[in-house]
């Protein structure tokens, strides 16, 4: 690589030739690399066709004919929005609406013309060479995101295989999980028993990876303890323990965990601060609300074990609290679990009326209605999941 490569790829773009000469006379003896253009056209499609230039400053002017440097700036954004090219204005417009109007569109810097000797020596060249020093800063901030953004996805690709993908016997299941980042901390877990199963649903504080590498926590958790425990109360009274000891307080979760015995129809639980889920007994809808604090909030909590009977074709919801605390587009107010219930209730009956009701149908209706309420701009992880009792 040459010396004026390193210090920096520049373009010119100025319609009158004296001007161009005074600025690469300016500059050439900084060992900056100039590529110069009387027509901004042929300019433009240097700048996003051609990748041996790599452009890393452009010097532009304003009145030109064709395409003037207003239009130019505006073209390069909405057509190349991720080419971050600093732009130096430089342009015999004085007047502030200009100045004004070219960096409200994005322009890095101006220079009105004719620059001074003063400007021409010192201003311009170490305008231009920080100009470069941002540009490949971007560059490599670019690089980086897009590699963190490669292994966040892989990551959520791994999280995802630790939620359950077997079939339990005689129990039909489905769920949908749409990650806040790339990668989220929303989990859930089964484990088959002679008589039933054991789930585990828990939301974790925060996002990123380091929610989703407690949900594997979890996981492991839930998977040692009850290869040879059942005892519910135990278990979560040992996982607020754990958080304690390991994460202090740095994190907590939201935990609900249910046995269900399938010959007697007993739904057994303990819910440490996580949004009720639903059942059904005698076809009513019952609430599955919580008896304790978040696990890892305080030391000493106290914990509540309930149980239920359930109905016959009577499913199991799950869902966390990312399904109804997002805001109402247009609107300075929140969905609400309120709304979110009503919305089940209808979507319920609607499929039933039109004989398509199933676990399937119904929780993949419930997320596109999430996403008309809320354009799509939710504020945290989604996880809906339907069992049959």
């Amino acid at each position: 690589m040459s010396e004026k490569m390193k210090n920096g790829k520049i373009f010119i773009v100025d319609d009158d030739k004296l001007s161009i000469e005074i600025l690469k006379i300016s500059l050439e003896k900084y060992d900056f690399e100039i590529n110069s253009f009387i027509n901004p056209i042929e300019a433009y499609k240097a700048i996003t066709s051609d990748e041996r230039f790599n452009c890393e400053c452009l010097i532009l002017d304003l009145n030109m004919p064709q395409l003037d440097g207003f239009q130019f700036i505006q073209k390069l954004k909405r057509e190349y929005p991720k080419k971050v090219i600093p732009i130096i204005i430089s342009s015999a417009n004085q007047d502030i609406n200009s100045i004004k109007k070219a960096l409200d569109l994005g322009a890095y810097d101006y220079f009105t013309k004719p620059l001074s000797r003063d400007e021409l020596e010192v201003m311009l060249p170490k305008k231009v060479k920080n100009a470069v020093v941002f540009y490949r800063t971007q560059q490599e901030l670019i690089v980086q995101n897009e590699k963190m953004s490669k292994d966040l996805n892989l990551a959520n690709q791994f999280i995802l295989k630790i939620f359950p993908h077997n079939k339990i016997k005689n129990h039909d299941f489905y769920l949908k999980y749409i990650p806040y980042n790339e990668i989220g901390g929303d989990f859930i877990d089964l484990i088959e028993t002679k008589d039933g199963f054991i789930i585990i649903i828990a939301d974790i504080s925060g996002h990123g990876v380091s929610a989703a590498l407690l949900a594997y926590f979890l996981k492991f958790e839930f998977q040692k303890y009850f290869s040879n425990n059942d005892d519910l109360l135990k278990f979560i009274y040992h996982l607020n323990s754990e958080f304690i000891n390991i994460f202090e307080d740095s994190f907590f979760s939201t935990v609900f965990i249910a046995s269900y015995n399938r010959r007697e129809r007993r739904l057994i639980y303990v819910n440490a601060g996580h949004p009720p889920p639903i059942v059904c007994v005698n076809e009513r809808p019952v609430f599955l609300k919580s008896t304790g604090t978040f696990v890892g909030m305080i030391e000493y909590p106290i914990y509540k074990i309930s149980e239920i009977v359930v109905g016959n074709s009577c499913p199991l919801i799950c869902y966390t609290d990312g399904m109804y605390e997002f805001w109402l587009e247009g609107r300075n107010e929140i969905f609400g679990f309120n709304r979110f219930y009503k919305l089940l209730h209808c979507i319920y009956f609607k499929l039933k009326k039109e004989k398509r009701l199933n676990l399937n149908n119904f929780v993949e209706y419930c997320f596109s209605s999430l996403k008309f309420y809320s354009k799509g701009n939710y504020n945290d992880d989604l996880l809906m999941f339907m069992i049959e009792l």
